[in-house]
């Protein structure tokens, strides 16, 4: 995509974005973080948040060995990773090298939102409120919801909450987490990072027992009016099958598709 697009910004924050919310996690024991100027990438040995290539800068002519480099190394960490191709990584044809090396292609949808295109929505129950995140028995909330709403444990999920209680968190921190409460039982969950020019949403959680009542879309409403209050014009996410109708009916009208390639260690 060149630059002159007019979406090229967007997808350059929408990856700055992902950046800066995987470093909450940078401090975290089995995590591993590098950025270099010629790559970045981000694996975790229990698994979340992601195993990922985030960006790669590399020269033509050396490209095939610097892949095997960073594969090796990311293989001392963990068996299997995601390698996201966005429009900035070199060289042009990086993924037509991946798959050579038996990498399969793949890709990663993301959602954007013009903040001032939003519908406004009314309450999906009067019996519903969101609340935000302030303090460290909050959080410990939020995290069993969200284990819920992703059927994982929690101790599969603990990383989440630790991430975040190392960081800031609030209405007016660049981290906000939400709960949302159906008759005082927390049923939905959802975390905005404020980071790389955009407002980026992460964690979006709803317990099956309560998805497809609208909980989901307030709490997202309310992560995006915060965004907007705090004077930010565009937001993204990235989207499951599962959620893509839920975004768009609240204004996530713009698709992205990332090219990404699986890697796989076979030894």
């Amino acid at each position: 995509m060149p630059d002159s697009h007019p979406l090229a910004p967007l997808i350059d924050a929408m990856q700055a974005s992902l950046a800066a919310y995987l470093r909450l996690f940078a401090d975290l024991p089995g995590i591993v973080l590098k950025e270099a100027k010629e790559v970045g990438w981000f694996v975790g040995a229990a698994g979340p948040p992601a195993r990922e290539v985030l960006w790669t800068r590399f020269d033509e002519a050396t490209c095939d060995a610097q892949i095997d480099s960073v594969l090796a190394e990311i293989g001392a960490h963990c068996r299997r990773l995601d390698w996201a191709v966005y429009r900035t990584c070199r060289p042009s044809d990086l993924g037509r090298r991946m798959e050579a090396k038996g990498m399969k292609p793949g890709s990663v949808t993301w959602m954007l939102a013009d903040l001032r295109n939003i519908p406004t929505r009314s309450p999906p129950d009067p019996d519903f409120r969101i609340e935000f995140v302030t303090t460290a028995d909050q959080m410990q909330v939020w995290w069993h919801v969200s284990a819920g709403g992703y059927q994982s444990t929690i101790e599969n999920t603990k990383v989440y909450h630790d991430a975040y209680l190392n960081h800031p968190f609030g209405p007016d921190e660049d981290c906000v987490h939400y709960i949302g409460y159906w008759r005082d039982e927390p049923v939905t969950s959802a975390t905005l990072l404020l980071a790389g020019g955009i407002a980026g949403l992460y964690a979006i959680s709803t317990p099956p027992a309560y998805r497809r009542r609208g909980f989901a879309s307030a709490i997202t409403c309310a992560a995006l009016d915060t965004a907007r209050q705090r004077g930010y014009r565009h937001a993204c996410l990235m989207s499951s099958p599962m959620g893509k109708s839920v975004y768009q009916q609240v204004g996530f009208n713009v698709q992205v598709n990332v090219p990404e390639y699986a890697w796989t260690k076979t030894n």
